[in-house]
């Protein structure tokens, strides 16, 4: 990987090359030595926060690799204590992992999702809201919730804690954009009201006297492992679509690439989201 953190939870990733020494300053914990007296570099990883070893830190040659990031197969004192069932779902590990794949109903990885819910949904809709363009209300929010726990959203690998804004709204049919506000500065917005104008009143699209039927959509996710197995990528695509009873026709689509820092990096408080999610979420 190319990517690590400096401690387990919500926290920032930075990339390995350009900053691991900077915020490290090769100090302990992240600098610990063997038993032969040899200095190992040790961090966290960004996406099931088992530790990591930095391999090629100083690389001896010019055909040496890049400095990355290779998980650690135990405890790291100070660091991070391992977890196999973790690692067994890091998209690091098992990036081929199908859309379809589930966990057990009663796993600590599937009770994690939902805890992180519990804490940051505000966060999650936020983030969500601004990728975008759709100003998601609290109901809204609760509809998405809900058809996420009713479908066990938490159960599949591909919906990890880092893609949740992305991720969540999979499990939901094509919800109506009627008497929807959309963020003015999106392109979303400015890509539909420069083609339909006379579907908005301002930047909400209306409810009545509507010639459309507007609806939005995540679908098609897809991740995969670059350069040299170490980048994490992921995508989804947005969709708004119009449906009437004969016909279905694209009106915008978006291939969103997922940001797997953005939530760390996302300061956001919204108690009344905080509630939805504490009645919805057991």
């Amino acid at each position: 990987m190319d990517k690590f953190k400096l401690s387990p939870g919500l926290q920032p990733s930075y990339y390995i090359k350009n900053e691991y020494e900077s915020l490290t300053n090769r100090t302990f914990p992240y600098c610990q030595h063997d038993k032969q007296g040899e200095a190992q570099f040790f961090a966290v990883c960004p996406e099931c926060n088992n530790p990591i070893k930095i391999i090629s830190l100083h690389p001896k040659s010019k055909k040496s690799p890049k400095p990355y990031g290779r998980h650690f197969m135990g405890d790291v004192y100070k660091i991070a204590n391992y977890s196999q069932i973790a690692y067994d779902n890091c998209p690091y590990a098992c990036p081929n992992s199908k859309k379809g794949d589930l966990l057990p109903t009663n796993s600590t990885i599937g009770d994690a999702k939902k805890d992180f819910i519990k804490k940051h949904f505000d966060l999650i809709i936020h983030v969500m809201s601004k990728k975008t363009g759709i100003r998601i209300s609290q109901k809204l929010a609760k509809e998405l919730l809900g058809n996420y726990l009713k479908n066990q959203g938490w159960r599949y690998r591909f919906c990890t804690i880092n893609n949740l804004p992305w991720t969540l709204p999979v499990f939901s049919e094509a919800i109506t954009l009627k008497g929807r506000y959309l963020d003015p500065d999106s392109s979303l917005f400015k890509n539909l009201s420069d083609k339909y104008p006379d579907m908005f009143e301002g930047n909400c699209v209306k409810f009545s006297n509507n010639p459309y039927n507007p609806k939005f959509v995540l679908i098609n996710y897809k991740r995969s492992l670059t350069q040299n197995n170490h980048h994490l990528s992921e995508t989804i695509k947005f969709r708004i679509i119009n449906q009437d009873e004969k016909s279905m026709t694209n009106m915008y689509e978006e291939t969103l690439i997922i940001d797997q820092n953005l939530l760390a990096k996302t300061n956001y408080y919204s108690k009344k989201l905080l509630d939805i999610a504490d009645k919805l979420v057991s």
